[in-house]
């Protein structure tokens, strides 16, 4: 066993110290922290600038209404007036103006405008422009059909819907859009972590063969010893790289939660669904580098040089991918046939599950089950491979699939 946790520490501390993970586990921090603070970055940078606004009209009381809502929509917009169309377009060309409003008041009270910007169409300064273009015109209207403030506010008061599941599979909706998120977050950390440490290990374990260094290191330990220290060891790395950005994501959203306006953000409550998606995100990436990452060893150690190793993994990133398209499409559909029927498969469980389990309220039986098959399936890779890579690793020829069989020969002598 000490020849194992020489391996298995050796291994991982070159993981951890490697250039590479520091680098990007740094750069995912960073990405997170500038994410959870989006508001605060851009503000910032952005945010405290005014906006110069000019509005085309003849009549002096419709800007002056105009000018007001502007302010108490947004105070750092700054309305000015024009009469002259082709000045103010000449106005925003210069850069004088972000935008332009040429606006009409028909006959019936109907306002009529145009929005006219440099390059492009911003359209959330688009839809500002009608939200408040339309408020002038509601309440326009009031005044024509005689309708108080207050009855005008009930007539454009919109419909309140409340939406409500019969079936006992699909969870409440009220932290729906947050479960999303975090699922979605789960899925793509698990599609990238378990496809980068996959070939990470088949690239380890040929280049320690083609440079005959492997001969030295079985000459001092089993190559099954040697296997399942790289195996574990990278997946401690793997999980040491979760839980930084797991910690990090922890502290900056219960840092810019209290002062975020953010609706997406504020969706998400870390009480409610954080802990079992945690928990089942960090298990599902076990189990699923596992069945990978044996797999990768097992190609790895039947190849004869590190250029080889990209193309022997490439069935299991096909896997992958076919894993998060599914993923994906069950996002929007997590009940559907296909998503349900590949929980199952081993090799698309630690992704399609997460799905289902954020989703949708199964039974406890149909998470375990989908786990006996993947925890199977990963002892059966796991044995294979150990037969493989105990001959693989000293066979030297073309052709990694083709090599197999011969080293499952020469494993057993």
């Amino acid at each position: 066993m000490n020849s194992f946790w020489t391996i298995f520490l050796q291994n991982y501390k070159s993981k951890v110290k490697a250039t590479s993970y520091i680098v990007i586990t740094i750069m995912i921090s960073m990405l997170i922290i500038g994410m959870m603070n989006f508001e605060k970055i851009y503000n910032y940078f952005v945010g405290n600038e005014e906006e110069q606004v000019v509005v085309v009209t003849e009549k002096e009381e419709l800007y002056t209404t105009i000018q007001q809502v502007f302010k108490n929509v947004d105070s750092k917009i700054h309305v000015k007036r024009s009469t002259d169309k082709p000045k103010a377009e000449s106005g925003v060309k210069n850069g004088d103006y972000t935008y332009a409003i040429v606006v009409e008041e028909l006959d019936n009270k109907q306002l009529k405008a145009t929005y006219i910007t440099e390059t492009d169409v911003n359209q959330q300064d688009v839809s500002k422009v009608q939200t408040i273009l339309s408020q002038i015109q509601s309440s326009n209207f009031a005044q024509q059909l005689n309708l108080s403030q207050d009855e005008l506010k009930v007539l454009t008061t919109p419909v309140e819907i409340q939406t409500k599941t019969v079936s006992d599979k699909v969870k409440d909706g009220e932290h729906t859009e947050g479960v999303g998120i975090l699922i979605n977050t789960f899925i793509m950390l698990n599609y990238v972590m378990i496809l980068m440490y996959a070939a990470q290990l088949a690239t380890d374990v040929a280049t320690e063969k083609s440079s005959r260094v492997m001969e030295l290191v079985v000459s001092s330990i089993s190559p099954t010893k040697h296997l399942y220290a790289k195996l574990f060891s990278t997946l401690l790395a793997g999980i040491t790289q979760i839980i930084i950005w797991g910690l990090v994501a922890t502290v900056g959203y219960k840092t810019a939660i209290n002062e975020s306006k953010n609706d997406i953000l504020n969706s998400i409550d870390l009480n409610s669904v954080a802990p079992t998606l945690v928990f089942y995100g960090i298990l599902f990436f076990t189990l699923g580098f596992l069945l990978y990452g044996s797999l990768s060893c097992l190609l790895g150690s039947v190849i004869s040089r590190i250029e080889e190793s990209s193309q022997a993994v490439m069935p299991l990133t096909f896997m992958l991918i076919a894993a998060l398209y599914i993923a994906l499409y069950g996002m929007s559909n997590p009940s559907s046939t296909v998503v349900t029927i590949t929980s199952y498969i081993p090799f698309f469980t630690p992704i399609v599950m997460l799905v289902r389990i954020g989703f949708l309220n199964i039974p406890v039986w149909e998470i375990a089950l989908a786990l006996a098959i993947l925890l199977a399936t990963i002892c059966m890779m796991i044995g294979l491979t150990s037969r493989v890579y105990r001959g693989g690793v000293l066979l030297y020829g073309k052709g990694a699939f083709s090599n197999i069989k011969k080293a499952i020969k020469l494993g057993k002598k």
